[in-house]
Order: C-alpha cells, then sequence, then structure tokens
C-alpha cells in the first residue's frame, strides 16, 4: 500500500471518528433537550387540568362525587390524561392503568416558571410506545387529586432518528470531501518524491549526470537539494575511482612496455654470456649493460611504488622546513649526474621556510634537477632559485615543443623516447612531481624556448610562500 493511501485512510478515520463524535454528543443533547420539552409540556398541561378542576370545584362545602370528577375530565375532550381520585381511577383514556401508574419510578421536576415542586414526570414503555408522562398531585375538599397527563414520544424519536441519519450522512459527505482533498493534495506533495524515485532508478541504473528539478523551499525541496548534493558527490567520487583505475591500467600498461626492453635486453645479454665465450672487453661490456639496465628497472620500480603511494592519498607529515637546506640537499643529490655531465647546478635566492614534507618534497626537486640536466648540454649551467614567491628550477637546454607541454607530466611519456632512454629516463619524473606538488597545494608551469632552456615554475595555489 502507497504511503499517501495510508495517510488518506488515517485521515479519514480519524475525521470521521472526530465528527462522529462530536455529532453524538450534539445528537445526546438534542435528545436531552426534546425529552425535556416533552415532560415540560405534559407536566404543565397537568398542572392546567389540575388547577381547572380546582377552579370547577371550587365550593369546598358540596360533596362532590367521582362521577362529578370524570365528567369534568371528559368535558375538556382530554385524551391523553388520567385522573386519580384518592388513588381510585375516576377518568383513563389512555392504554396506561392506575395500576402502571402507581408503580412508576417518578422523579420530582425542579419549579421552573408556573411548575411546582409537587410536578414530577417519567418515562414508559407501552405497546411499543415510549410514553412522557407528567403528574401532580392537589387537595380538594380533603382528598387527593392526582393528574397525569401522557404524551407519545414516537414523533419525537422519528425526528431523532432522521437528525441522526441527516448528521451520518453529513459526517460521511465531509469526510469524502476531505479524502478527495487530500488525495488531490498529496498527489501534488509526492510528485516530487515520485521524480525523485525515477531519478534514483536512473542513477543506480549509470546515468549519474541525472538530478532532480528542484521548486519550492519546503522539506521536500530540501531533500531533493540534499539528494542532488549527494548524487554530485557520488558522481565525483565514482569518476574519481573511474579516472584513478583508468590512470592505473594506463600506467600498468606503460610499465608492461617500458620493462620489456630492458628486460629483452638483460635477457639476451645474459644468454649470450651463458652459451657463448666472448672476449674480455665484450664480456665486460655486456656486464656493464646489464648492471646499467638493472639500476634503471630499480629507479623505475621505486618510482612507481612512490606514485602509487601517493594516488592512495596517504595524509602527510608535514612540518616547516628552511628552502636553503631544501635546495642545498637536492643540489648535492644531483652533484654526481651534474659533475658527470659537468653542469654547473647554481642556487639562488632561497631566503624563508617552506611548509612541507621533506623527503617528500626535496625528492621533487631532485628529478626536476635530473630532469634540467639530462636535457643540458654539456658545460651548461642548472639554476635553482625562489622568486615573488615560487621556486624556479631552470635550464638552457633544448626546450620543450610548445604542442608537448600540456603532456609532459603524464606518466611514461616523453617528448623524445629514443633520447629518454639513452639517458635513462622513463617519463615517470614530472608526473611524480606534480602528484608530490598536489598534495603540498601547489602546482606545476611550464615556460620552455626551444632551442634556449626551460623554466620548471613551482606556484603555490593557496598559500603563499613563506619567505
Amino acid at each position: 500500500m502507497k504511503l499517501r493511501t495510508k495517510i488518506v485512510l488515517l485521515t479519514s478515520v480519524m475525521i470521521f471518528t472526530a465528527i462522529f463524535i462530536s455529532e453524538a454528543v450534539i445528537w445526546m443533547m438534542i435528545r436531552k433537550n426534546q425529552r425535556m420539552d416533552a415532560v415540560h409540556t405534559v407536566s404543565r398541561d397537568a398542572v392546567e387540568a389540575a388547577d381547572a378542576c380546582m377552579l370547577f370545584f371550587a365550593d369546598t362545602e358540596t360533596a362532590y362525587t367521582n362521577a362529578d370528577l370524570a365528567y369534568f375530565f371528559k368535558s375538556q375532550h382530554s385524551d391523553c390524561t388520567i385522573c386519580l381520585w384518592d388513588d381510585v381511577e375516576i377518568y383513563n383514556q389512555t392504554i396506561l392503568t392506575a395500576e402502571e401508574l402507581s408503580h412508576s419510578n417518578c422523579r420530582i421536576l425542579p419549579a421552573e416558571g408556573k411548575l411546582q415542586r409537587d410536578t414530577g414526570y417519567f418515562f414508559c414503555r407501552k405497546s411499543g410506545h415510549q410514553l412522557a408522562v407528567g403528574c401532580i398531585s392537589r387537595y380538594i375538599a380533603g382528598r387527593q387529586l392526582t393528574v397525569f397527563q401522557i404524551c407519545d414520544l414516537e414523533q419525537v424519536n422519528g425526528q431523532l432518528s432522521r437528525l441522526a441519519a441527516i448528521m451520518l450522512c453529513i459526517a460521511a459527505a465531509v469526510t469524502g470531501v476531505v479524502c478527495i482533498a487530500m488525495l488531490w493534495i498529496l498527489e501534488r506533495a509526492f510528485l516530487p518524491l515520485e521524480t525523485l524515485s525515477q531519478t534514483t532508478k536512473a542513477i543506480a541504473a549509470g546515468a549519474y549526470e541525472q538530478r532532480v528539478q528542484i521548486s519550492g523551499s519546503d522539506e521536500i525541496s530540501s531533500l531533493g537539494k540534499d539528494f542532488n548534493g549527494m548524487a554530485e558527490a557520488v558522481k565525483q567520487r565514482n569518476d574519481a575511482l573511474l579516472l584513478s583505475e583508468e590512470r592505473k591500467t594506463m600506467l600498468m600498461g606503460s610499465l608492461t612496455h617500458e620493462l620489456k626492453t630492458p628486460l629483452t635486453a638483460i635477457y639476451g645479454y645474459a644468454q649470450t654470456l651463458l652459451a657463448a665465450k666472448l672476449p674480455e672487453e665484450d664480456r665486460l661490456s655486456a656486464l656493464h649493460y646489464i648492471c646499467s639496465e638493472s639500476e634503471r628497472l630499480d629507479r623505475l620500480s621505486k618510482k612507481m611504488m612512490r606514485l602509487l603511494e601517493l594516488d592512495r592519498e596517504v595524509p602527510l607529515q608535514m612540518q616547516e622546513e628552511p628552502i636553503a637546506r631544501l635546495f642545498a640537499d637536492a643540489r648535492d643529490i644531483c652533484a654526481g649526474s651534474a659533475k658527470e655531465k659537468q653542469i654547473q647546478i647554481e642556487i639562488g635566492p632561497c631566503e624563508g621556510n617552506l611548509y612541507c614534507e621533506y623527503d617528500l618534497f626535496c625528492d621533487a626537486l631532485v628529478n626536476l634537477l635530473d630532469n634540467a640536466l639530462r636535457y643540458s648540454s654539456p658545460e651548461s649551467r642548472v639554476l635553482l632559485y625562489t622568486d615573488h614567491g615560487e621556486i624556479i628550477v631552470e635550464d638552457f637546454g633544448c626546450g620543450i615543443p610548445r604542442e608537448e607541454i600540456d603532456r609532459i607530466t603524464d606518466a611514461f611519456y616523453m617528448v623524445d623516447k629514443s633520447r629518454s632512454r639513452k639517458s635513462g629516463g622513463a617519463g615517470l619524473g614530472l608526473a611524480l612531481v606534480k602528484l608530490i606538488l598536489q598534495h603540498h597545494g601547489m602546482s606545476l608551469r611550464i615556460e620552455s624556448t626551444l632551442g634556449a632552456g626551460t623554466r620548471m615554475i613551482l606556484h603555490f595555489v593557496d598559500t603563499p610562500l613563506n619567505t
């Protein structure tokens, strides 16, 4: 059963119950009033009959007989009157008997207007009729005169029955109108929820770009906004996972490709050394090649491990480090390569501190310096300095084509693959630098001119360099 159907049914039951109870209370009050009106009427009639009888027999010296009293009431043409004279029935034109009247539980009617304290009433049922009986007792010439006046309540009960039927019809009609109104209101109110349900199914089916159209400022609109926020977060998370998986797949594919060439060469040289007797010079050359390629594979595996570690977004232990120390340590690490290629690494202005993870950031600088040394001409120089809150690594080598700059930080991407492999590169250095800088809230901007050199600029995205 749908929620709106449950709400309509529950509300209808509550409304009908409330109306029914209210109408029942009103009907009982009306019934009581009408019955008391009938009691007052018969009581007044009984009093008037007794008063008329007292006027008729005003002469207290005359001895009146029962026949005289019966004649008096008969002359009044009263078909609803019973007269008792000293508990003896004198006149009775009703369906009740004196015995039934004498055994009735008569209640005293409170004094009101012309009604007196000796006036009473009671209700009884006879031959399927409900009767209201009013009575009064007077003393005439030393004798007790009791007059009963009777009213049939069937007409009153019929009116009450019709009133009850009308009230039930009104309660049913009101409940029906309320049900229809609530169905219409809930249909409109739940329409956004149906849209939300359809959007949820679409997103579950893979349409992550689907969103709920929001209008209004009620709770359902707020739910729609929260749902859109959740859907956007899910989409971003899913996109990030897909991108990460795609990147890892590409990395593994590129790694496999990069490993294939050196492994093939190592295997070939090893087989040659095992199968053939080579001159000492050729044997040392083969062993030297195997050793250099093994070192290259070792560097490649270490960089791949570092890339995978950073890709898992492990929190870094960062603290303030002197920039001069970072520059000096990075230069010392690259000093051997620089001396081998006869290239001078010069450190410029480097005042201040940097909030970073020391080993990682030093590794980034080493990769940049190593990259600059690799593509610089012998007897040239590489500069490492700070300028206007940016860290710059500048070389005067061959430069990078403009169309290649945007892709050079992709893993395993190399502008000149043959030259990169000869110089020991694998296309992972700048990709690793980019990832390290992202974890430090920095970005890498590359400015290069073919034949003139390249500037690698480490730019702070949010927090400026603390100099």
